[in-house]
């Protein structure tokens, strides 16, 4: 169980914290059944429909809801009806005009190391959709996808050679890379702000996992879309140690569990980045792209808490998802945060436990990736959703739930 910290001085600040305290209580909850959905997203288009994306060992699947998440139809991506070959990360963009955006990793297993990012674009709510192959190199891994506000796509990913870059002004249909967003490291997370600023999370693993780039842990910040970048150093602390193979300690002592680092900008151009260490969960954010930053640890616990995911609108309205704790006491978290507020949903405990067919036990807990998604819907509801990974009783999914704040 973790508890809330509120900071005084900080809440005076006006900046992060809260003043008041509130619950997150849950409005609707479903469990949805028929392919397994790791590290799953959720965004909601301007209809109002609702689409999720995940990926299981084989493929990458989407799926639409047209009643708030109540019920849910799985969109059909075999490579014969829409042209997708993807199988591993995955990352959604909304467009300004609607236009659905979805990138798809593409992983091969055999060899433990990605081989391509693969591009969708619908234009119908994500019923039909045409993909475009917008890299196919060795190492591709963890691509994000972004739309500017004049509908520039940018998308960004890592290959164990820096943080790429590209850019599409045809709707997705062709990708031109520019400059790196940085000579090493991963894309840990991707996110463009109200004027077109783009902020790139860039960690020391990269090559899903095949390459570590001691020293690196940082944010990419660019102005002018892409054409230049300059490197922002990180608030705070993290503890790399878990994927050093020259560090000691690693062999010795428990490493926070870490990999995607969020990033979000709200509407007003605020940046904001969230992590755990030494288990505490810090927010910090920034009105000047990172010159300047105010930070506050915003959830304890006596458990290590990790694999935070951030969600930004307004001005300040933020959403986090965490996981804290091991085996039978892991459990995720949620909390939605403003100057004014701050609210905490009960801990919940997930159907995810491990995979045989990874080096996972399947009678223990699991994360089931690196982050559960979460958003905030336009009625002003928390949307979470993440995955049902139960091998022993031939479930796989995911769940889906809605928070309103009380």
């Amino acid at each position: 169980m973790t508890s809330i910290v509120l900071a005084a001085a900080l809440a005076a600040s006006g900046t992060l914290a809260a003043q008041q305290s509130a619950r997150l209580v849950v409005t609707s909850h479903a469990t949805h059944l028929d392919s397994l959905a790791r590290e799953p997203m959720v965004v909601q288009l301007p209809s109002g429909t609702l689409v999720a994306s995940g990926y299981s060992q084989t493929i990458a699947s989407a799926w639409r809801s047209a009643d708030n998440g109540v019920t849910w139809t799985r969109i059909d991506t075999r490579p014969e009806a829409n042209g997708l070959l993807g199988n591993s990360d995955v990352a959604l963009a909304i467009a300004p005009d609607g236009t659905l955006y979805w990138a798809a990793m593409v992983f091969d297993r055999s060899k433990g190391e990605g081989v391509a990012v693969n591009v969708g674009v619908s234009t119908d709510d994500g019923v039909s959709w045409r993909w475009t192959t917008a890299v196919h190199t060795r190492f591709d891994d963890r691509p994000w996808i972004g739309v500017a506000a004049d509908g520039t796509v940018h998308l960004v990913w890592n290959d164990g050679r820096g943080v790429h870059h590209s850019t599409s002004t045809d709707r997705g249909a062709t990708f031109t890379e520019g400059v790196r967003a940085s000579a090493r490291g991963g894309s840990s997370a991707f996110a463009i702000g109200p004027h077109g600023e783009l902020a790139v999370r860039v960690v020391p693993i990269s090559a899903s996992g095949n390459i570590f780039a001691p020293g690196v842990d940082q944010l990419a910040i660019s102005t002018d879309g892409g054409v230049t970048w300059r490197a922002v150093a990180m608030p705070g602390t993290r503890d790399w140690r878990a994927f050093d193979d020259t560090s000691a300690a690693a062999k010795t002592t428990p490493a926070t569990p870490r990999w995607e680092e969020p990033v979000a900008f709200d509407s007003t151009g605020a940046l904001y980045v969230a992590w755990t260490d030494r288990g505490v969960l810090h927010l910090a954010r920034s009105t000047d792209l990172g010159a300047n930053w105010h930070e506050q640890g915003i959830a304890r616990g006596a458990a290590m808490l990790y694999y935070p995911f951030l969600f930004a609108r307004g001005d300040g309205d933020l959403a986090v998802t965490w996981f804290s704790g091991s085996g039978d006491s892991l459990r995720l978290n949620v909390s939605r945060l403003s100057a004014r507020r701050l609210a905490e949903g009960e801990p919940i405990a997930l159907e995810s436990f491990g995979l045989s067919s990874r080096p996972e036990d399947p009678n223990v807990r699991s994360c089931a990736g690196e982050y559960a998604g979460v958003t905030i819907l336009r009625d002003g509801t928390v949307a979470v959703i993440a995955p049902v990974q139960n091998e022993r009783a031939g479930r796989f999914g995911f769940e889906f739930w809605r928070f309103t704040t009380r």
